[in-house]
């Protein structure tokens, strides 16, 4: 890795390649925001340390303290990726504001049919007084295909909430798509998320349900997300370290589907370079795999981080 930029070319030649080239369709079940999210088990909610908030809960920008830059890349077996994502969420100079930007191409099967979509993500973000609770709007731009039909266009809207405690506990809560097309694939969604991170301490974690039904149990149950990360480096010897390394692992529950999955991070303390190797995989058949890659830069805004706001560097 001591070019980074032959490994940014590689990838920006693969994200240009004409969908017939394109490998089989990955599990609808597994959004192809990052490899992150991947290992976590697609529980991003309340995650608000990763780029992949842009993705779930617009309102978890708000706490970046980073510009952050990631192309990924997902499959479900190891050809050409079928389905590809490229994120960049931006802390500004403007203590109350944050913004992003997410471009995901998704081919997947959904009710056994197969399923092209692009969506491009512009979320924003502001705090109130407190610093601690910033809310997010994402306008949507989609595009989706299903089968060989002809490609339909829309637009929508999510909203999301983050609060942070001083304790490392985070809650999050997310509606997307509120406001509108009628695209098939179109579902709106309401997610509840737990999380928690606490600086100094090795072990992270994530969990979100669906509050679509809040009074059915039975189907919160049958819709929800789990994941833990542990860190692996010595927080007292990270400056000797060139590398600081992590695992996840994660579960997801999706009707009569479970799929349980497992990833490893890297960062590269001196250039802020990230990587991050993700798998998933179906618990009852033990096929419709997910292989996702994901390879991006951060770096650290100049101000101050927000109150009791830690950094990238401590989780990655």
């Amino acid at each position: 890795m001591k070019n980074p930029y032959l490994l940014y070319m590689a990838l920006t030649f693969a994200l240009l390649l004409p969908p017939s080239t394109l490998a089989d369709p990955t599990p609808y079940v597994y959004p192809p925001v990052n490899a992150y999210s991947v290992g976590m088990g697609s529980a991003g909610v309340a995650l608000a340390h990763d780029p992949s908030i842009i993705f779930w809960n617009p309102g978890g920008i708000g706490l970046l303290d980073r510009l952050a830059v990631e192309f990924s890349m997902a499959s479900s077996g190891l050809e050409s990726p079928g389905s590809w994502a490229f994120i960049m969420a931006n802390s500004s100079d403007n203590d109350d504001n944050r913004f992003g930007l997410g471009i995901i191409r998704q081919h997947s099967e959904l009710d056994e049919s197969t399923y092209k979509s692009y969506t491009v993500l512009l979320p924003l973000a502001t705090s109130l007084k407190t610093n601690s609770l910033p809310i997010g709007m994402t306008v949507k731009m989609l595009s989706e295909k299903l089968n060989d039909e002809d490609w339909h266009f829309g637009a929508g809207i999510d909203f999301g909430v983050m609060w942070q405690t001083k304790t490392g506990m985070l809650l999050g809560l997310s509606r997307l798509n509120i406001f509108g097309s009628s695209l098939r694939s179109y579902e709106r969604q309401t997610w509840f998320g737990f999380g928690w991170e606490k600086k100094d301490f090795p072990v992270k974690m994530g969990a979100q349900c669906r509050l679509d039904r809040p009074l059915d149990l039975d189907y919160i149950n049958q819709h929800y997300r789990t994941g833990v990360e542990i860190d692996l480096t010595d927080d007292k010897q990270t400056a000797k370290k060139e590398y600081q390394y992590s695992v996840q692992t994660g579960f997801i529950r999706e009707g009569d589907t479970n799929y349980l999955s497992g990833g490893i991070s890297a960062l590269k303390i001196a250039d802020s370079v990230h990587f991050s190797y993700s798998m998933g995989v179906d618990t009852r058949t033990w096929s419709h795999r997910i292989y996702m890659l994901t390879y991006g830069y951060s770096s650290l805004i100049k101000k101050q981080p927000r109150s009791g706001l830690v950094k990238w560097s401590d989780y990655r």
